[in-house]
């Protein structure tokens, strides 16, 4: 069995170097102990015998009693404990098993628990620590590409091409999709973010494409935002103040479709773009409670 982290990038970094441990050792069959999301990106691996959605936590160990019974009852032979720091939930969770056979890396606490160490340079690219990893178990050298590979079913393939023309991707430029809230976020103002993503785009033929929590917290807010200003831009009517993108305040004279005349001075009119209009300054009637009359009601001496 694997044990390591079950975020969806420590499970696809590792995918790189499953079809080496297959192809190395034919006769053993490999279980997969992920979590439910990232157990997804397993689906359908042939170095795989059984994915098990199971970890409801960063950490191996973090499984139901019912699981752990499960698991404990299966009798593993070996526990691959990948995780090259916090490797410790990893060995514990395989000694709790009753799993004789534990291979994993001794960098940290509670390195007796490894009966099968492994060396590795540190620090390397994350996907290199698990290639080491299975160089080590098997005896090839870590020379093959550290490309994740992933087997998605025709739904699967269906559904992304779907997502693919609705994002309208078609263009043919360079891609890159990210998933950027995974670890850090807030470390940068959001907008900041956006505004240095939107720069990219406009400065370059890259499409950029967020997913995941990004989508929540950055896209969706700009949406509504830029869906609110064009509802302000809708709203105009003659008569109203208002202030252009590019700093010009003014009193909107008449409205067409897609333009509005707008006085900018005394008797100068220009006509300007509807969507140039930054921001509409209208009367707001404001409540103000009445002030007390300090002489009618003099102040009592304390």
């Amino acid at each position: 069995m694997i044990l390591g982290h079950n975020h969806i990038g420590d499970v696809l970094y590792r995918t790189c170097s499953l079809p080496t441990l297959h192809a190395a050792l034919p006769h053993c069959e490999w279980d997969y102990l992920a979590g439910p999301v990232s157990a997804q990106a397993l689906e359908g691996n042939p170095a795989i015998r059984r994915v098990l959605p199971y970890q409801r936590g960063d950490d191996s160990w973090t499984i139901s009693r019912a699981h752990f019974r499960e698991l404990r009852n299966a009798k593993y032979d070996v526990v691959i404990c990948s995780n090259v720091l916090r490797y410790y939930p990893d060995a514990l969770l395989a000694v709790a098993l009753g799993v004789t056979n534990r291979v994993g890396f001794t960098l940290k606490g509670f390195s007796a628990l490894i009966n099968h160490p492994v060396d590795t340079a540190f620090p390397s690219p994350y996907p290199a620590y698990f290639q080491n990893m299975v160089s080590s178990v098997t005896g090839m050298p870590p020379t093959w590409p550290l490309v994740p590979k992933v087997f998605p079913s025709s739904t699967d393939l269906e559904q992304a091409n779907s997502a693919w023309k609705d994002l309208g991707l078609e263009s043919g430029n360079q891609v890159i999709a990210c998933s950027i809230t995974t670890r850090q976020p807030g470390a940068w103002p959001r907008d900041h973010f956006l505004r240095a993503l939107e720069i990219v785009n406009e400065r370059t033929r890259v499409e950029i494409v967020l997913f995941g929590a990004a989508w929540l917290l950055f896209v969706l807010p700009a949406r509504r935002r830029r869906m609110s200003h064009a509802a302000m831009q809708d709203s105009i009517e003659p008569g109203d103040e208002v202030i252009t993108a590019g700093g010009l305040h003014g009193t909107v004279k008449a409205l067409e479709e897609d333009t509005l005349q707008l006085e900018i001075a005394p008797g100068v009119v220009a006509t300007l773009d509807r969507r140039a209009v930054a921001a509409v300054a209208r009367d707001v009637e404001v409540e103000v409670e009445p002030v007390q009359n300090l002489d009618e009601n003099p102040p009592r001496p304390g």
